[in-house]
């Protein structure tokens, strides 16, 4: 089994990011409001991206 290139997710990473880096969390919060907004992709767009990111972790050289 390979190691993940991401550290765990925990409760404590959202505001230690927005503590850190307030204008990058906004443009996040910002970013992801829009894509997920109702009609804002078909129904099956969003799938697509993350099948892609995480064929990309699989398959990336390290």
């Amino acid at each position: 089994m390979t190691e993940s290139v991401y550290h765990p997710a925990t409760p404590e990473i959202g505001p230690r990011r927005a503590q850190l880096a307030p204008a990058v969390n906004e443009a996040f919060d910002n970013f992801s409001r829009a894509v997920f907004a109702e009609g804002a992709l078909p129904e099956p767009g969003y799938a697509h991206s993350t099948l892609a990111l995480h064929a990309m972790g699989e398959t990336a050289p390290r």
